[in-house]
């Protein structure tokens, strides 16, 4: 039952816990006072030379619009190039001389330079003003000292050491580390929640991981995703390896259940999907212990990697490499091997548990000093405002 209010309120309220600080719907960490004395972590000294950095250009009437409607291509000459030059010289992603042969046009220094902006933006690298890119190009420099102020705000709420080892999850940034030793010695690629079923912030702990996992269905994706989808398809649960159980465990015939009078308010059956190459969970699901069932997995869905948005699932945290992170974090070679052959579930435990943070961070700034912005997406810094 405290489970099932947790999520319900996540739902309603998403984030919102008694010890989360006020105006901050989404953090979940027990916070403890930092003390005056403890050292700034290098991530925030660097945060906050950007921000200085941002709010001096924001003081000098930060940088000029440009058209919405650009058409620009590498290679062309238009007068709109001075523009984007312009712009681009304005927050430090061009640094070439103030005057050229032919100021209009668009030639390798300055596509190399907004192929460096797209990718601090985590854009596409493209060199082409796009709708996205331009998008960004006219956010105003105010805006970038907020996002850079909120971020700063996040920071001061988590923990002051985390450790020498842990995992790191930055939604917004779409990415997973291990750091070890104040450095990430395996990173790689993720899928967090869609805006519409956000994956919360928070800290955990990761102790086990499951080879070959069966999928228990939430009740949520149950009756809003796959529910609609055996309506029109009878044969769409079976396709899949999803077998119904009543509330009591047994299971049932999906070919005898009436799946057109049932509804979201009307679904007494629990769903589990076996494993195999069609399981959501994919091989590998890392056990973890929070009121959410948030896991970090595999997905059988590897072509979403490759989007450089990543917001897409239902809130748990698809991994690119589960297969590297299980070996990093201790597991068993000889038994995670064997485990992977074959196609029984097996639960192995880590060498060590290992501390995980789940952040939402829309600005950082990396250590050779690029500031990177993402999106809000889920207006979490929009709220904090």
């Amino acid at each position: 039952m405290l489970r099932a209010c947790a999520m319900a309120l996540a739902l309603l309220l998403p984030g919102i816990t008694p010890a989360a600080p006020a105006g901050d719907p989404d953090w979940h960490i027990p916070l403890a006072a930092t003390p005056a004395s403890a050292p700034r972590r290098p991530d925030v000294q660097r945060l906050e030379a950007a921000l200085e950095h941002y709010r001096r250009l924001a003081a000098a009437g930060g940088w000029p619009a440009l058209p919405a409607d650009s058409t620009l291509r590498p290679g062309d000459r238009d007068a709109g190039v001075v523009a984007l030059r312009n712009r681009l010289r304005v927050s430090g992603d061009f640094s070439g001389p103030a005057g050229t042969a032919d100021a209009w046009f668009y030639d390798g220094k300055l596509q190399r330079a907004l192929e460096g902006f797209q990718a601090r933006h985590g854009l596409p690298a493209s060199g082409v003003p796009d709708e996205r890119t331009l998008a960004a190009l006219n956010v105003p420099a105010g805006e970038r000292v907020a996002q850079l102020e909120a971020t700063l705000l996040r920071w001061s709420w988590l923990p002051a050491d985390f450790g020498p080892r842990y995992l790191w999850v930055n939604v917004p940034g779409g990415s997973l580390e291990l750091v070890e030793d104040g450095a990430p010695t395996l990173a790689m690629r993720v899928i967090a929640g869609h805006p519409e079923r956000p994956t919360p912030s928070f800290a955990d702990t990761v102790s086990r991981v499951v080879v070959n996992p069966p999928w228990s269905v939430p009740r949520t994706i149950a009756v809003e995703d796959l529910l609609p989808s055996q309506q029109e398809d009878a044969t769409f649960l079976a396709r899949l390896g999803i077998r119904v159980f009543d509330p009591a465990g047994r299971e049932q015939d999906a070919t005898r259940v009436d799946w057109q009078r049932l509804s979201a308010d009307r679904f007494p059956w629990r769903l589990r999907q076996d494993p195999g190459p069609l399981n959501s969970l994919g091989r590998l699901k890392f056990v973890l212990a929070n009121p959410w069932d948030i896991f970090l997995h595999d997905t059988p869905s590897r072509r979403l990697f490759d989007l450089n948005s990543r917001t897409l699932s239902s809130g748990c945290v698809r991994l690119e490499e589960p297969e590297a992170l299980a070996r990093a974090l201790g597991a068993d070679p000889a038994r995670l091997s064997a485990a992977l052959a074959g196609t029984r579930t097996e639960t192995l435990a880590l060498v060590a548990p290992t501390p995980l943070y789940v952040v939402y961070l829309t600005a950082w700034v990396t250590p050779d000093g690029v500031v990177n912005f993402r999106p809000d997406v889920y207006g979490r810094d929009a709220r904090l405002r």
